[in-house]
């Protein structure tokens, strides 16, 4: 429990009630009216009570009490829009009390009514004297500033919308020693224009309600509100201040408004984190995001924890207006739907059967011996064995929109990413799941490789064999089958980089041979040593061009491998050659 000394006085004289020393005499009423001020004054103190002690009906109902009439109990919403009226005063009804004594109003100002009520029905006049407090501001608070190492104050964001109402502040108190202070506080904007801060309206109420905190409890909270009925909300950086030990003491805590013509600014803070820190798990864990027509940050991420979503406001953006996957949080999720390993001809597995517990990435390969062509998307889903059940890992959701065809007789190798920071990879039995269109087959297939993720002595293991888990009979049936990654995260290079490789081209092909401007599109592969093999013409044009195409890559050097995960591996390559007639051979060099 927060330390809080409560000094109880009065800041103002709320009204009063004025009566002439002749009308002393009192008639009384019927018992009926006895009856129904009773029950005023019971249901008064239930509805008025109710209301005052829970502040989370105080912040959604804008009410912070019940009035008193001589006939009604009042319940006053502050500051709502006329069209919510109805559905604030529904809402209160149903969640709170109804009773045909209640009345309901809009507040725009906060107005004291108070009138003394007498016991029993009397004929003696009353006077009510109203007081309406408008907020006002409040000078910032002079002394020595405390270190943000001793005593922090912070709002509960960095960022909030233009059309934010109300900013949480906390108070945090780091030191050994004791601080104290009140609920006094002063709202400041800065003025770009003037190169100065203004003080802004503040709450014209104020609670003597007295703070120490303490090393034992060092944090407290205030909900601070903007009054933009007095001053509109203006976008840029705004403070509030505090004084502390007998004024004698400040600090301040500081946030932003952002308009909507600056959402690119926190769009620009979540760029430069991933430019800076790419591989960090909350820039892993994005998938898509962006502002729609409102204020709200929409984003979607691959796992949604508020272990992520604190990591994700202290280290990248503090926004108050982001909504992650749809507000929806993550559930389990389960595989149902049947899977293949091999049928028509179509196998799929893992480069290898066992892989140790840090493993970030697996390549897998679809051989097709179906005798058809077969074609695949982008995506895949990784799944971990729970029982009988498999457990869907969470991924990415956002993919290329890629088709991949693969021949009869061909093998598709690709990489599959297990995310090692965002799933707790632990030993046991996974799988990887793609969806295969085999065809002219309304049914939806799904092939699977199925691997195992080991730990101690069975990743020694694993070191020690084959690295592949295939039978070796299968390892050389695959090499003649021309297997080769199409793109790889390092694709291979000529020495000296492209514009060597296009020097080369002109200066040892023979562009003669061709009597206008012509195209040959030849495909080879580079395999993990650099060197070029099984080149073949993908777009021939005669037989004399397409002879001098393969020959000119015949006599390339050795190439920069391509890599995946770090890895040499053999790369198909797709390259144009174009024979210039106009280029002489007093041209070349």
């Amino acid at each position: 429990m927060k330390t809080i000394f409560l000094c109880f006085f009065c800041l103002f004289t709320i009204g009063c009630t004025h009566q002439s020393s002749q009308e002393n005499c009192v008639e009384i009423g019927s018992a009926d009216s006895i009856c129904l001020q009773k029950e005023l004054y019971t249901l008064h103190k239930y509805v008025d009570s109710i209301i005052k002690i829970d502040t989370i009906l105080q912040q959604r109902f804008h009410c912070f009490g019940a009035g008193l009439t001589k006939d009604k109990v009042s319940i006053d919403f502050q500051d709502i829009p006329e069209d919510s009226f109805e559905s604030f005063q529904s809402a209160f009804k149903k969640e709170i009390v109804d009773s045909p004594l209640l009345e309901f109003n809009i507040m725009t100002d906060i107005t004291m009514d108070i009138e003394i009520i007498p016991t029993t029905e009397t004929k003696q006049p009353s006077h009510t004297t109203s007081f309406v407090l408008q907020p006002t501001p409040r000078n910032i608070p002079t002394g020595e500033a405390i270190s943000s190492a001793l005593l922090s104050m912070k709002t509960e964001y960095d960022y909030y919308p233009l059309s934010t109402t109300e900013v949480k502040m906390i108070v945090t108190n780091y030191s050994q020693q004791e601080y104290t202070c009140g609920n006094g506080y002063s709202l400041a904007y800065y003025n770009d224009n003037k190169q100065q801060w203004e003080t802004l309206p503040t709450d014209p109420v104020i609670e003597d309600v007295g703070w120490i905190l303490q090393p034992e409890h060092p944090s407290n909270e205030q909900t601070i509100k903007l009054y933009t009925s007095e001053v509109p909300n203006r976008a840029g950086k705004y403070r509030i201040y505090k004084a502390f030990n007998r004024d004698t003491k400040i600090a301040y805590a500081e946030f932003e408004l952002i308009s909507s013509e600056q959402h690119q600014k926190l769009l620009d803070k979540i760029m430069q984190y991933h430019a800076n820190h790419a591989k960090a798990r909350v820039m892993v864990n994005l998938n898509s995001w962006g502002f729609s027509e409102n204020d709200t940050l929409y984003m979607d991420w691959m796992v949604n924890s508020a272990e992520l979503r604190d990591e994700f406001r202290q280290k990248v953006l503090n926004y108050s207006a982001i909504i992650i996957n749809d507000g929806k949080t993550d559930v389990p999720t389960y595989f149902n739907e049947p899977m293949h390993m091999d049928t028509f001809g179509i196998r799929m597995y893992t480069e290898k059967a066992m892989y140790p517990v840090n493993t970030e990435s697996v390549s897998v390969r679809i051989v097709n011996r179906s005798g058809r062509r077969i074609s695949m998307g982008s995506s895949y889903l990784v799944l971990r064995k729970e029982g009988e059940k498999w457990l869907s890992l969470p991924g990415a959701t956002v993919w290329t929109l890629e088709l991949h065809w693969v021949p009869s007789n061909k093998i598709y190798p690709f990489p599959i990413s297990l995310y090692p920071s965002l799933n707790a990879i632990t030993p046991g039995v996974y799988r990887v799941v793609k969806k295969i269109d085999i065809g002219n087959n309304c049914h939806n297939w799904y092939f699977t490789a199925e691997f195992r993720i080991g730990n101690g002595t069975e990743e020694q293991d694993i070191l020690n064999k084959e690295p592949s888990s295939k039978p070796l009979s299968e390892v050389e049936e695959e090499t003649d089958m021309d297997i080769a990654y199409e793109v790889v995260e390092e694709m291979p290079e000529y020495p000296g980089g492209m514009s060597a490789l296009l020097d080369f081209i002109q200066n040892n092909l023979q562009h003669d041979k061709a009597n206008s401007p012509k195209r040959v599109i030849v495909q080879f592969i580079i395999d993990e040593r650099g060197n070029i093999s099984k080149p073949i013409i993908l777009r021939s044009i005669n037989p004399e061009l397409d002879k001098e195409a393969l020959r000119i890559v015949s006599l390339m050097p050795q190439w920069k491998p391509g890599r995946q995960n770090g890895k040499a591996e053999r790369v198909r390559y797709t390259l144009p050659i174009i024979f210039n007639p106009s280029i002489k051979e007093s041209d070349m060099i």
